[in-house]
């Protein structure tokens, strides 16, 4: 979950980008929600009142670990490491989509499980093999908004609310000293790169996780909230993303993606919801 900066460019099309991937989750938001009746449930533990704090560390401690053995198995598989990137990213949008396409639109077994494997297939191919930078990019954008959509989709408000907290303190710390520099470091002493975890925009690269939690964060304001929120948030997120991009550009190293953009979202929230 960071941005980091090779050459100095244009700063809209980042914007642009961040943006399409907000539309893309809103989109399959609102054809979900033109089939079925959405309320978001999921809880680790739903029982307890305080299970919006309990599902947050536990997908924080699930990233940490995460992260912890990414840096080992670079370590130890080198260039292999991009085959555990491919398949990371095959299987999460393969299950998402196929829970999707069961759970909520409640389409035959069959041709599900088959749209899920070819979806997954060729959004994975079209990031890790072709040499077009357009064409990764987009895929790196679809694979978010599918990602992101299903959080937003399926997480309790308080239980987003308090994971884009966590995590935005999270990326501001672990940018600077953690497992994500630690993690580019790592692949920078192997001579890695286009893992599949960042995406490229005219030399600006955007981390997939930035995407995923912009997505969520507006999906589920599209869910819970009016419209107007929803574009106040989004808004909010685009000109977060702005600020965040010139202290990138202006200190030419690591800026944690998450901070402002979702600090400003969170905030146009809270306002808009007492306004309307």
């Amino acid at each position: 979950m960071s941005l980091t900066v090779r050459i100095k460019l244009p700063i809209i099309t980042v914007i642009l980008t961040v943006l399409l991937s907000i539309l893309l989750s809103s989109l399959i938001i609102l054809i979900l929600m033109s089939k079925t009746l959405i309320s978001p449930s999921f809880s680790f533990y739903p029982a307890s009142e305080y299970s919006f704090i309990i599902d947050s560390f536990l997908l924080l401690s699930i990233s940490v670990v995460s992260a912890c053995v990414i840096i080992f198995l670079i370590r130890m598989l080198r260039k292999n490491i991009i085959l555990l990137f491919t398949l990371s990213i095959a299987m999460s949008v393969f299950l998402i989509l196929l829970i999707i396409l069961l759970a909520y639109l409640e389409l035959n077994a069959i041709y599900s499980i088959l749209f899920s494997i070819l979806t997954s297939v060729t959004l994975t191919y079209a990031i890790f093999i072709p040499r077009s930078q357009f064409i990764k990019l987009l895929s790196h954008v679809v694979v978010a908004s599918i990602i992101g959509s299903f959080l937003g989709l399926t997480l309790q408000t308080p239980s987003v609310i308090a994971i884009l907290i966590v995590f935005s303190l999270y990326d501001a710390i672990a940018v600077r000293k953690g497992p994500i520099i630690e993690i580019v470091k790592e692949l920078e002493s192997k001579g890695i790169s286009g893992t599949g975890v960042s995406c490229e925009v005219h030399g600006i690269e955007i981390g997939m996780g930035d995407l995923v939690f912009y997505s969520a964060f507006t999906s589920h304001v599209l869910i819970i909230s009016s419209i107007f929120s929803y574009i106040a948030v989004t808004v909010a997120i685009l000109i977060g993303t702005y600020i965040s991009l010139l202290l990138l550009l202006r200190r030419k190293e690591i800026v944690a993606g998450l901070p402002i953009p979702i600090g400003l979202g969170l905030l146009a929230f809270l306002i808009s919801s007492i306004i309307v």
